[in-house]
C-alpha cells in the first residue's frame, strides 16, 4: 500500500509525523483528497474536518481552525492555527 508522511503543525506545537494512505481537507475551493505520488502543490484550508486515513486502514479525523497545505513527493504539511481529533461516535 503507497503511504506518505503527514505533519500537522499549529503554533503551539507539531503533532505527530506519520504514515498515512490518504488525505481529506476542506480546501479553500471545496473537499480534495491528497494520495501517495500526488502532484506538489501549495493550498489554503477552510476551517472544518480532516479525514485522514492511517497506514493501518483506521480513520482518524480532525478538526482543523483553516490554514495552508503544502504536498511535496513524499510528504504533506498542514499548517493550521489550530488542530484537535474530533469525538468518535461509538
Amino acid at each position: 500500500m503507497n503511504t506518505f508522511s503527514l505533519a500537522i503543525v499549529t503554533p503551539a506545537r507539531s503533532h505527530s509525523v506519520r504514515e498515512v494512505v490518504s488525505l481529506e481537507v476542506p480546501g479553500e475551493e471545496g473537499r480534495l483528497t491528497i494520495l501517495a505520488h500526488h502532484e506538489p502543490l501549495v493550498c489554503l484550508l477552510r476551517p472544518g474536518v480532516v479525514h485522514i486515513r492511517t497506514s493501518e486502514g483506521d480513520p482518524d479525523d480532525w478538526i482543523i481552525e483553516g490554514g495552508t497545505l503544502t504536498v511535496a513527493p513524499d510528504s504533506v504539511t498542514l499548517l493550521t492555527r489550530d488542530a484537535r481529533p474530533a469525538l468518535r461516535r461509538r
